[in-house]
């Protein structure tokens, strides 16, 4: 199974889904609650995100959503994961109580 929400490209030609996602409970996932990558988007306000068994969110490979106004907590692995070429912007979101870390940001080095 995959995470609750995936945002990402149809194929090579296209462009990353984006959709909005405002006021909702996403938790409970066997992986991410709220996994963008290649080249995905997406505008997330005001969500509950939380129990996830991955991070509750993961930006990758060229992954650019925006995350506005959200509670992210009780993470089973932790709360944001920034990594691998993702992107993202982050605003006014509260990060607390997850297992591992609130924020991740890593670079993969060539």
């Amino acid at each position: 199974m995959g995470a609750n929400v995936e945002t990402r490209k149809a194929d090579d030609q296209g462009e990353g889904a984006n959709p909005t996602f405002d006021s909702n409970k996403i938790y409970s996932g066997n992986q991410e609650g709220v996994k963008c990558w290649d080249g995905g988007k997406g505008v997330f306000k005001n969500n509950m995100i939380f129990d996830n068994a991955m991070p509750n969110v993961s930006c990758l490979s060229g992954a650019d959503p925006t995350f506005e106004g959200n509670r992210i907590f009780s993470g089973n692995a932790g709360g944001i994961q920034v990594a691998e070429g993702g992107m993202g912007m982050f605003k006014k979101n509260s990060t607390y109580d997850n297992a591992e870390f609130g924020m991740k940001i890593t670079q993969t080095l060539q």
